[in-house]
């Protein structure tokens, strides 16, 4: 016979006292169990007085019999913090499918093996020690033990269709029983004594099933979730066996993910506290916010690693930054960045790029003062307004954007190097008013016209101006006579006599009209010269051009190669669509190793006696494209 409630023997007890005592006629009229006093609901049904209420509030039922048919149609109980201790009677909830007791005192689960409908269950902050009869619960699918005192786990092997499980802050050292779980799809394990076996076999194996583990102990052991990401983090820690701990993590300064180590999940390498340089590359990174507690990197490099959801992109994406203010070389390239807000406070920023992403506002980076370079090269960008405070920076890379005015540059006091490439600019006079001489200028593919701007630019050693509207090079004549690289490709030159006085190692010309290369036979330097689709015939300038190594000059009017006798560093070839039809004053040259002839009438001595000997030789010889 079930024990008598204290609180309704109490209220009993103090109405005999009180008709004791009464010397007055007056009757005073019997309680009603069905009429609720003061909100208390019956306690009749369960041992346990909290257990009751949860039910009874469940059932909207907080008096009179609880009836066998009404109990069993109950299919979801929330009795969380009900200070709950007995679950006797619970048994005769035999419909229930989701059951909620966190937050209470319950030890013994005995009555819940008869609730063989139950799907989820959270048993949370209680003070279990054994599961015994948790075996019978074949349907369960949901189970949360966190924050108890179990020492096994064992009678979970018996649950099947166990999906979820949650077992944070235990006594647990053997795992073992959780690789029988086939349905088993994620485990949280943290604050848990693991053994060795547990972190080194059992964890890894359900990692390798597909299953998502979470872990973080409490014993300095550590468990990396991402097999592949555990074995560099090995290498970079030079321990190929035994459990990782976060000392030996802790060491590792500098670590890389490419393409082929596979890397999707970076839980875990929080734990590299000491990390002063990460570089991830064509990486398929799940979720890249987990680098945000990196916040001792100096250098962090993202390289098509997407960052956020490219349907929705914005400045969440990039937010994992904004803790790492030690920043001094930041990649993101190809990375999808659209808003690029969290940039704002990297105050020790000395190198950015942000190539190859969507980024059309660069406010964020206004305060930035810091800035040595800065690439912003194949995104959105049409005003470069922003950057007028950054005094400091030395190289500005903006090509492939929607820029046309550049005005702002005069304000650039430190600039040295600058490609513009790609653009919309047509006037380049405030070029000439940049303090600091440029040394490197590309600015190919835009809509320039006139280069009078040039003339002041003294110091330069690469300059590209290549697909422009250039019929004119006549200002290049007054540039350093050190300019090494020269590119004016894709341009209407006809006349290459300002280049006289140079000394170029390296000279573009192709797709222009170019009839006379006399002007660069003095280029005793010159290691490369691109002559292709112009209106050449005579090569006798190139000869004594004894550093020339490669030589393109297909679609022109060649047909005869004997100056070429005299260029004895040759390597490479590329001649096609001319009217060549002997090879043989290229067999005398010893460095000689790629020859693309197709397209020329080559005679048939040329065929059947100077191609083989040129590839018994050793060289490469192309006939047909």
């Amino acid at each position: 016979m079930r024990a008598p409630v204290p609180g309704v023997h109490m209220m009993a007890l103090c109405a005999c006292v009180w008709g004791v005592t009464s010397c007055s006629d007056r009757s005073i009229p019997p309680l009603d169990p069905t009429i609720p006093v003061d909100g208390v609901t019956d306690h009749t049904e369960f041992a346990d007085a909290g257990l009751e209420r949860a039910v009874r509030q469940a059932l909207d039922q907080p008096r009179g019999e609880l009836t066998p048919s009404t109990l069993g149609q109950l299919q979801g109980l929330d009795a969380s913090d009900h200070g709950v201790v007995d679950l006797d009677g619970i048994e005769r909830l035999f419909g229930l499918r989701q059951l909620l007791l966190a937050h209470n005192r319950v030890r013994d689960l005995t009555p819940l093996g008869r609730l063989d409908s139950l799907r989820e269950l959270d048993l949370s902050h209680n003070r279990l020690v054994t599961l015994g009869t948790l075996s019978g619960l074949q349907q369960l699918t949901h189970l949360n033990l966190d924050f108890n005192s179990l020492f096994s786990i064992t009678p979970l092997a018996a649950l099947p269709r166990l999906n979820l499980l949650n077992l944070t802050d235990n006594r647990i050292r053997d795992i073992s029983a959780l690789v029988e779980l086939s349905e088993l799809h994620s485990v949280e394990i943290s604050g848990n004594p693991l053994d060795e076996a547990a972190l080194l076999e059992h964890l890894p194996a359900l990692v390798r099933r597909g299953v998502e583990v979470n872990l973080f102990t409490t014993t300095g052991a550590v468990f990396i979730p991402d097999l592949r990401l555990e074995k560099l983090l090995r290498e970079a820690a030079r321990k190929n066996l035994g459990v990782l701990t976060r000392e030996d993590l802790e060491g590792i300064r500098r670590l890389e993910i490419v393409a082929g180590d596979r890397v999707t999940d970076l839980r875990g390498i929080g734990h590299l506290q000491n990390l002063s340089v990460l570089r991830i590359e064509n990486s398929r990174i799940v979720d890249v916010s987990q680098l945000a507690s990196l916040t001792a990197l100096r250098a962090l490099e993202l390289e098509r690693t997407p960052v956020g959801d490219a349907a929705q992109p914005s400045a969440e994406d990039l937010s994992f930054l904004t803790g790492m203010t030690t920043l001094r070389t930041l990649s993101l390239i190809h990375v999808g960045a659209v808003d690029i807000a969290p940039l704002a406070g990297l105050s020790e920023l000395r190198s950015l790029s942000l190539a190859s992403n969507f980024v059309r506002n660069l406010t964020p980076l206004s305060r930035l003062t810091g800035l040595n370079q800065l690439d912003v090269s194949h995104n959105l960008v049409g005003d470069l307004t922003a950057l007028e405070d950054l005094k400091s920076l030395r190289v500005l890379a903006a090509a492939e954007n929607f820029i046309d005015d550049i005005s702002i540059l005069a304000e650039l006091d430190a600039l040295n190097e600058l490609d513009l490439a790609g653009n919309r600019i047509a006037d380049i006079s405030p070029l000439s008013d940049i303090r600091r001489p440029l040394t490197i200028l590309s600015l190919s593919d835009n809509r320039i016209t006139d280069l009078s701007a040039l003339s002041r630019m003294l110091r330069l050693i690469e300059l590209r101006l290549a697909d422009n509207q250039l019929t004119d090079i006549s200002v290049l004549g007054g540039l350093d006579p050190f300019l090494r690289t020269l590119d004016v490709s894709g341009n209407e030159i006809s006349d290459l006599s300002p280049l006289r006085r140079h000394s170029l190692f390296e000279l573009h010309v192709s797709k222009n009209r170019v009839v006379d290369l006399s002007p660069i036979g003095g280029h005793r330097n010159l290691r490369r010269l691109y002559l292709f689709d112009n209106q050449v015939s005579d090569l006798s300038p190139l000869a004594g051009l004894s550093r020339l190594a490669v030589l393109s000059l297909s679609l022109n009017q060649v047909v005869d190669l004997t100056p070429l006798a005299r260029v004895p560093r040759l390597e490479e070839l590329i001649a096609a669509g001319n009217f060549i039809q002997d090879l043989s004053p290229l067999l005398a040259l010893e460095e000689l190793a790629f020859v693309f002839v197709a397209g020329n009438p080559l005679s048939p001595a040329a065929i059947t006696r100077q191609v083989p000997q040129l590839r018994e030789g050793g060289v490469q010889v192309v006939l047909d494209e």
